[in-house]
């Protein structure tokens, strides 16, 4: 039995607030339209961003506040922040160059899912961070990023890891396929969850350039940012599983053991992690011991194109986090995309990538062995991947992870037609 489909929906809830989600979003939607004929249409439906009304305005204002007060009652030492959304145009500028039948729709936040599913006349959606219940009116597939409260409870409140199982309970319980990054991922709901029916999809390492990433930057990033000449980069939000301390204190163990005082690190990503409020500034107060403040850059959210160009000058991207939902998380996608070396912990979903040209794995949390893969990458001669070879390694690894994603809309749409 073929199934046939027109109109698909890429669902952007739960995705479209964080440049990781961002980022997993471009890929499921460059997949799809490498694998769909030229007849079937793609919906990127997006929660606008500038949606706002007196509720959410006010909401807005009070939300540093509730947080401070919640650090008080805690026990931590309060922080003053406001939360920034992406910009209408920071997202529409995260899906240009895609090469496809795309339509991008913003929607109200307050307007109902189904609606606006049924604006467009789509036939599925995927993914769907959220479930959308066993009686929505159009089949769709799931997602679950990753059980990182269940072997990291400490870096969690109480009330979200409990959000998270009812989450995660909800998801198995009434979708009838979700889609998942790693094989270590698919692995975890066998075993936190050995009774689901639900059918697992685990995505192929999607590794994929967009050919624009190529293009000379029409601006001197070096001076638009203050590059120094050398340096590695760290492109991940500052979250405290990321464990930017590791490569900071390697950078300090690599100057003492090297003593050469003009390599540097470069970071990219939101400095915010909402459940921790104080990492970034606790942070920062390490570098400070270390002696690296005038040795670690942070630029913050940036355009994704002047990450990719910050990315291939540097000597190597590094990736120390302690988990992640997908092999290297979005930097080491990026990295091996773009042929650029990386310096990655070797936790076991980091590991589904291994034998890919210019990895070096350390020890995750381990800083002196960072510290000498960082001396080591800078003596190991990588064979340099042209343009057109990585475009085409891109472009094949793209395929299979679309034919993936489609074994999950056939499976639901299947379904779909048995229940009815």
């Amino acid at each position: 039995m073929t199934i046939k489909f027109n109109k698909i929906a890429i669902l952007g809830n739960g995705f479209s607030n964080w440049g990781g989600g961002i980022d997993f979003i471009r890929f499921c939607v460059n997949a799809l339209a490498l694998v769909c004929n030229d007849s079937t249409k793609l919906f990127i439906l997006l929660p606008d961003p500038e949606y706002t009304t007196i509720v959410t305005k006010t909401r807005r204002f009070l939300s540093p506040y509730r947080r401070m007060v919640i650090s008080l009652l805690t026990g931590q030492r309060p922080v003053f922040y406001r939360y920034k959304p992406f910009s209408r145009i920071q997202l529409t500028d995260s899906f240009q160059n895609i090469e496809g039948n795309v339509d991008i729709v913003f929607y109200s936040p307050r307007e109902d899912i189904a609606s606006v599913v049924a604006s467009i006349q789509a036939d599925v959606i995927i993914p769907s961070a959220y479930s959308l219940g066993s009686s929505f009116p159009v089949p769709w597939v799931g997602y679950l990023y990753d059980f990182q409260h269940k072997y990291y409870p400490d870096y969690c409140s109480n009330e979200e890891i409990n959000k998270r199982d009812t989450q995660f309970s909800q998801m198995l319980a009434e979708a009838s396929a979700v889609i998942v990054n790693a094989a270590d991922v698919k692995k975890d709901i066998q075993k936190f969850y050995p009774q689901t029916k639900c059918n697992v999809f685990d995505l192929p390492f999607s590794a994929t350039p967009i050919e624009s990433w190529f293009e000379a930057s029409s601006e001197d990033l070096t001076q638009k940012y203050k590059l120094p000449k050398k340096y590695f980069v760290i492109c991940n939000q500052f979250w405290i599983h990321k464990d930017h301390t590791t490569a900071f204190k390697a950078l300090a163990k690599y100057t003492k053991v090297t003593n050469h005082q003009d390599i540097h690190i470069v970071c990219t990503g939101n400095t915010v992690d909402s459940r921790h409020p104080n990492y970034f500034s606790n942070l920062k107060n390490t570098v400070n011991k270390l002696g690296l403040t005038d040795r670690i850059h942070y630029l913050g959210h940036i355009p994704k194109k002047d990450q990719i160009d910050i990315m291939r000058g540097s000597i190597a991207v590094l990736q120390p986090t302690l988990f992640e939902g997908g092999p290297g998380g979005g930097a080491v996608y990026d990295a091996v995309a773009m042929g650029v070396p990386a310096i990655v912990s070797d936790i076991p979903v980091n590991r589904e990538i291994e034998g890919h040209e210019g990895l070096l794995f350390f020890k995750a949390s381990d800083a002196d062995d960072m510290a000498a893969k960082m001396i080591a990458v800078q003596n190991i001669v990588f064979v340099k991947q042209g343009k057109v070879k990585l475009l085409s390694a891109g472009r094949e690894r793209t395929r299979k992870f679309g034919l993936r994603l489609l074994e999950a809309i056939e499976h639901v749409m299947k379904a779909d037609n048995i229940d009815a």
